[in-house]
């Protein structure tokens, strides 16, 4: 977990060392093991290191190649390394980072195999000779990259407040997208929660062929063609698949430096994704060491009869943490990051775990999240099943999805007409011409809110789950990643996400959706894969855990959130309606969460917005 900028004066003035020390500031949080300035006549660099992975110990960046005269930066991890290796007949590369050799991928072959990298990473390539700039972010999103382009500058960083501490880019609150992170809206397009600021989508590459003068192009060197579809000749087949990937998504996650630690829950994701590292790692003769929420007085969302049973089977050193009482203080305590202005209390949970990471001195974990995102969304599954002339399951299936439904008419909706094609066209074309509503957000900042065409509409068209194809293969999950880097640096770690890897989500997108959800069964195709490894109590699990009882109980306790809350000159005003805290009932489910997010973001505000010392990185 590293992190870069670069910036440069297309007038060819010279850049201002003060300015670029202050842009190198703010990325002190992502690293301690090394960090390099560079400031050449009119541009600068800076990359902050903190070395994961063995071959990337003792490595400066930014690289430089002083033949060609190109400046390299890199962030992220390549997980194919070998075939890498192998395209460009290198045979002696054991000790090449992971940034020389895509540098000398990119150097070889351009962007015309950039596609065949696998992995979470972002790169800018600068040729300070022939002025062209280039600069990629892998097809998952896993590494976060923003720029801002004008007429007097270039710049680029994985995190937006590098770019802020520069005195052209106003520390200015995007109310769009902010209001879209409040109100659980996902974006059509990307945007930054900093106005002026534009994220790179998963996939994409940007190119300027001559920074004074060249205009910049922006494409995609990767995009997974939705209309793929894999049949296999049985359940078994499909599930022997399955675990094969995922094994291959937690053993790609676990080249790092030192100690390998998992998050254990008792659910879906965490369970088979920690019992495969467990077992990867005991061919080393190394133990797992996971960590688990759990609760005494919340026995409700304590999961611990299903992982303690996973961890006795599996020799997993397993560290409880009890959270009863984990929970974030308005103070020099609580976790702030100046891009994102609303938070969650679920991020104290988040920090107990790295704290006791730190203290098992295991800097790699590996997380279940987004694995969720993988297995809903199956509204199709009628038509699927008619399709493979499985009329049987089509009645079964049929008379289930129908008891879940409220009524005849909704069920005929969901399942029988939004699944057609034209039906879906028709309701998109009727989504991008309708005003956004919300009874939360207040009318000046509803009318900021402007649909537009999704990039990779043309692309999802085809797809099985079109909703599901969005939210893997579009922006959501990488955004939501990059924000977790920030919370992850305040300790240190490198949070890493197996159901994040691009194989297994391009199988799971383009199999059947009755390998998903299938008459009442949540997940068939994990239960099968993993039948001889889960406990009999984690086969028989039908339900899933919310942790909204703690977080409800945390909020009711917390009197310090409602003197942010009910300040006189509340921000929150601007995005919230106060009437809609009037017109709700008090034990409705959420209003609570919402108000303690209305109390973060003036106590946010306090901190950061209002504190122009902090925001440039000043000392």
């Amino acid at each position: 977990m590293s992190a870069f900028f670069f910036a440069l004066n297309r007038d060819q003035s010279e850049f201002d060392p003060k300015i670029a020390r202050d842009m190198m500031r703010q990325l002190y949080v992502f690293g301690h093991d090394q960090a390099c300035l560079q400031v050449q006549t009119n541009f600068a660099l800076g990359y902050q290191s903190l070395w994961t992975v063995p071959e990337e110990v003792g490595e400066v960046q930014p690289l430089y190649k002083q033949q060609q005269g190109c400046w390299f930066l890199f962030d992220g991890r390549i997980d194919n390394r070998s075939f890498l290796l192998d395209a460009l007949n290198v045979t002696s590369a054991s000790r090449m980072s992971d940034a020389q050799l895509m540098l000398l991928f990119y150097s070889t072959f351009g962007t015309q195999r950039l596609n065949e990298v696998i992995g979470p990473f972002v790169f800018v390539a600068f040729n300070e000779v022939s002025g062209k700039l280039f600069a990629a972010r892998d097809g998952m999103g896993g590494r976060n990259l923003v720029f801002h382009v004008c007429e007097k500058f270039i710049f680029l960083a994985t995190y937006e407040m590098a770019l802020v501490a520069h005195p052209s880019i106003e520390y200015k609150i995007n109310h769009s997208r902010v209001a879209r992170i409040i109100a659980r809206l996902v974006e059509d397009n990307l945007s930054s929660p900093i106005a002026g600021l534009k994220p790179l989508e998963p996939g994409a590459f940007i190119e300027i062929k001559d920074v004074v003068h060249g205009g910049t192009k922006k494409d995609y060197f990767y995009r997974f063609d939705s209309s793929k579809r894999i049949a296999l000749e049985s359940n078994q087949a499909y599930a022997s698949r399955f675990k094969y990937l995922l094994d291959q998504a937690v053993k790609r996650r676990s080249r790092a430096i030192g100690s390998i630690g998992s998050m254990l829950s008792g659910g879906f994701d965490s369970v088979p994704m920690s019992i495969l590292l467990a077992q990867q790692l005991a061919k080393q003769e190394k133990q797992l060491t996971a960590f688990s929420w759990v609760f005494d007085r919340h026995k409700e969302v304590d999961e611990r009869e299903y992982s303690q049973e996973v961890c006795e089977k599996y020799n997993i050193d397993q560290v409880c943490i009890n959270c009863d009482d984990v929970w974030p203080k308005f103070d020099q305590t609580m976790y702030i990051n100046p891009v994102m202005p609303f938070s969650i209390p679920y991020v104290a949970l988040q920090q107990a775990v790295f704290k006791e990471a730190q203290a098992h001195d295991v800097r790699t974990i590996l997380s279940g999240v987004h694995g969720d995102l993988l297995y809903g969304y199956t509204d199709s599954i009628l038509w699927e099943l008619i399709k493979q002339g499985r009329w049987n399951d089509f009645i079964r299936e049929s008379k289930h999805r129908l008891q879940t439904s409220n009524g005849v008419w909704q069920w005929c909706k969901r399942y029988i007409l939004s699944p057609l094609p034209w039906v879906q066209r028709y309701l998109e074309k009727k989504r991008l011409k309708t005003t956004v509503a919300s009874d939360l957000l207040t009318d000046n900042v509803l009318l900021e809110l402007k649909n537009a065409p999704i990039k990779n509409q043309k692309y999802k068209k085809k797809a099985l789950r079109p909703i599901a194809y969005n939210l893997v293969m579009g922006g959501f999950a990488g955004e939501d990643i990059a924000y977790g880097r920030h919370i992850d640096a305040q300790h240190g770690i490198d949070r890493r996400y197996p159901y994040r890897d691009r194989e297994l989500c391009e199988f799971m997108l383009s199999i059947p959706s009755d390998q998903l959800q299938f008459n009442g069964i949540t997940r068939p195709i994990v239960r099968r894969a993993f039948d001889k490894e889960f406990t009999n109590r984690l086969l028989n699990r039908k339900t899933k855990t919310s942790f909204y009882p703690a977080i409800k109980s945390g909020i009711a306790n917390d009197n310090e959130y409602e003197k942010w809350f009910s300040k006189a000159d509340a921000a929150w005003q601007f995005y919230i309606k106060k009437s809609y805290f009037e017109a709700k009932p008090n034990d409705e489910v959420g209003i609570d969460v919402i108000r303690w997010q209305c109390g973060y973001y003036n106590y946010w505000v306090s901190v950061c917005y209002d504190n122009k010392q902090f925001n440039k990185g000043d000392e």
